[in-house]
């Protein structure tokens, strides 16, 4: 790791290198992290609850969970005063059959300031759990309400939580960087560069098939900047202003963006599909637009020009 840091530093002069590791943290110990803060390397953990919940999916390779391990890994961190800001916080992903209030009040307990939830992987082809095609409910925007509402009534300012933040940012005519939310491109020019040096779009569109991401370029034999040679790189980089007829003409669409690319695909359509999570995402925003609409005085609501959504 010193090495990477280093040579960034040397073959970028003229930028500032940010590093980041997202981890389980089960490895992590005082080395480790003395050596991250020594290079000033970001950590987020992924932890996506209480044990049952978190190791029903993140196991071993012998098949055990992981939990008590990522707790000693999160609670080495937070006793570490000279951590500080480099603690990016957890990554979640949603379970449905995790109590939303029990998820939260644990991250609160443990001394969380920074948490992002993120929706299970899947697509028209491969179906999110409890997703089934023709069904009407919306789970998954019920599980995040359930949160958002008890993360609102806290009204803690200490304790983020990324995707309510970004949605409201959204809703009030911000803007953000991630590429799951927005009606902005992803311009970022996100690649990913694998061990074995072959050069590749942003890693979770694998979900949507077996070497779908592969390109014929390599570091050992192409500029980083070849990547966009890559219909589906560019397809990526264009990202929420691509959109299929309904998303178009949705009211909700400057701020879902037509939800995360790899969620929309089908094999019949390719990306020309709302997201798996149409109904999800339609359901969270507009309770969270009338959630905070309705904490603001009829003057301010009029010079914004904005009501709550139908």
């Amino acid at each position: 790791m010193r090495f990477v840091c280093k040579a960034n530093k040397e073959l970028l002069p003229d930028t500032r290198p940010l590093f980041t590791v997202q981890t389980n943290g089960t490895l992590l110990d005082q080395s480790w992290l003395d050596l991250l803060r020594d290079l000033s390397v970001g950590i987020g953990i992924s932890l996506d609850g209480p044990e049952e919940v978190n190791d029903a999916n993140r196991v071993d390779r012998r098949g055990g969970g992981s939990y008590a391990r990522v707790r000693k890994g999160i609670d080495l961190i937070l006793a570490d005063s000279r951590i500080g800001n480099l603690f990016r916080g957890l990554l979640t992903v949603v379970n449905l059959d995790a109590d939303p209030v029990d998820v939260y009040d644990l991250f609160r307990i443990m001394g969380i300031s920074n948490v992002n939830f993120i929706l299970p992987d899947g697509h028209h082809d491969n179906l999110p759990a409890r997703l089934m095609s023709g069904s009407v409910g919306a789970p998954y925007a019920d599980w995040l309400i359930a949160m958002f509402d008890v993360w609102f009534a806290d009204n803690d300012p200490s304790f983020h939580i990324r995707i309510f933040e970004d949605i409201i940012s959204l809703v009030f005519g911000g803007t953000q960087m991630a590429d799951d939310l927005s009606g902005s491109d992803n311009g970022s020019g996100t690649v990913v560069i694998e061990s074995d040096g072959a050069i590749e779009p942003v890693d979770v569109l694998r979900i949507c098939g077996d070497g779908f991401t592969r390109t014929n370029f390599s570091v050992m034999t192409s500029a980083i900047g070849d990547i966009h040679q890559s219909e589906l790189m560019r397809r990526y980089e264009a990202g929420h202003l691509a959109l299929c007829r309904k998303c178009q003409e949705c009211p909700i669409r400057t701020v879902c963006g037509g939800g995360y690319l790899p969620h929309r695909y089908s094999a019949v359509n390719g990306f020309d599909n709302p997201s798996v999570y149409c109904r999800d995402l339609m359901k969270l925003i507009i309770h969270i637009q009338k959630k905070v609409v309705a904490t603001l005085p009829e003057s301010t609501r009029r010079k914004l020009n904005i009501a709550p959504l139908v």
